[in-house]
């Protein structure tokens, strides 16, 4: 009987969600989620009778002399998308497991597709959990619904971070199929990561090159959310006398702010299979033995 797609992603995730490593960064995530939460919704507090989409200024306040939950969608939970998927292939051929599986009845495509898919889904349902956490300990402290243009805003803001947190899954797989060695593999999405989410900056910010600062995903989902989470954003990048003169400062309608952002969002689209096709093509030419 032939083994697909689907059998092994339910192993792939089940295996993620019961590791060691899974726990861990699951726990510093969601303490992050509910410590900037509860110090966001004591700063909101006071306007939420005012009705300025508190709900979804609840991602990007910080409190307390800590960051954003934003933030560390942006440059903490990168680690949680490579983690999964940076020793998923190396270490299965050193062990000479991944030998012994393409021996039986199972197409390669499908072991690479689901390992893909399982680290995905994993990071989905770690943000998944994390939003709804802080969406119903605002609306308990608040005693108040979002309205439906905000809870339509949320749900693409989470579906646009696991976009763009599948980069850093299908970077982690690429360098496992490259690197026979998982600490080379490791260091390597570390080494991206760091460079993309910080040194970036540090080069652009000399240069006074905001175009540098496109060639980084970081950037580009920051931009994109920020739209997404504060409707009163109009236009991105450097502003001149020209273009705020007459520019009335109210709210864009959700359809208006996509319009914004869609190239952005298309942008971690394409990356994301990009890098997955990259890895794809690698790991079906390679030669695995069976031991």
């Amino acid at each position: 009987m032939m083994v697909g797609t689907r059998e092994i992603f339910i192993k792939e995730l089940s295996d993620n969600l019961g590791s060691k490593r899974f726990w861990l960064l699951f726990f510093i995530i969601y303490a992050l989620g509910i410590f900037m939460t509860y110090g966001a919704v004591q700063n909101l507090g006071l306007q939420r009778t005012l009705g300025e989409n508190v709900f979804l200024q609840l991602f990007v306040i910080g409190a307390q002399g800590l960051p954003s939950f934003l933030w560390v969608v942006i440059y903490i939970a990168p680690l949680l998308g490579f983690i999964f998927t940076f020793d998923t292939i190396n270490r299965e051929i050193s062990s000479g497991t991944l030998g012994n599986v393409l021996s039986q009845p199972v197409h390669r495509d499908s072991v690479i597709n689901a390992k893909f898919l399982a680290g995905v889904a994993t990071i989905a349902i770690t943000l998944v959990g994390v939003i709804f956490i802080e969406i119903g300990f605002a609306i308990r402290a608040w005693s108040t619904l979002p309205t439906f243009e905000e809870i339509g805003r949320i749900l693409i803001f989470l579906l646009v971070s696991v976009v763009y947190l599948s980069i850093w899954v299908s970077l982690g797989l690429l360098f496992s199929v490259i690197f026979r060695r998982e600490g080379t593999s490791a260091l390597a999405s570390v080494a991206v990561w760091l460079f993309f989410s910080f040194f970036i900056y540090m080069i652009a910010s000399p240069l006074n090159s905001l175009t540098l600062l496109y060639f980084s995903p970081n950037y580009i989902f920051l931009e994109a959310a920020y739209v997404l989470l504060s409707p009163t954003v109009r236009i991105l990048g450097p502003v001149s006398i020209e273009k705020l003169y007459g520019m009335i400062a109210t709210p864009l309608p959700l359809d208006q702010s996509l319009l914004l952002v869609w190239s952005h969002i298309t942008t971690l689209v394409a990356v994301t299979f990009i890098i997955f096709a990259f890895s794809y093509v690698k790991f079906m030419r390679q030669e695995i033995r069976a031991i």
